[in-house]
């Protein structure tokens, strides 16, 4: 069984932050392989929790594309699409 922490915490705050911009391409290219590392325990990590989530019941019943290509269709063949028209309204649900 695999231990889920709730406060796991996988970067730093020093990561979140934008340490500015950077046009060294070298400089670039080190500070992605050095947070390779980090992405591969992620993915690793995300794998061992999918593995513990029980299947999903539902079967979920997608229009084909060409429903889906003739919605958006119609949609873009209205001539005003804004908030509150009845071609907004339309486009809404």
């Amino acid at each position: 069984m695999i231990s889920i922490s709730n406060n796991l915490n996988l970067y730093n705050d020093e990561d979140c932050r934008e340490s500015g911009v950077s046009d060294d391409l070298g400089k670039i290219f080190i500070n992605y392989l050095m947070k390779l590392p980090k992405y591969w325990y992620t993915k690793f990590y995300s794998n061992m929790i999918l593995k513990t989530l029980p299947e999903f019941p539902l079967r979920l019943d997608i229009p084909d594309s060409s429903i889906i290509f003739s919605w958006i269709k119609e949609i873009c063949s209205t001539d005003h699409r804004q908030s509150g028209t009845p071609e907004g309204l339309k486009t809404e649900n």
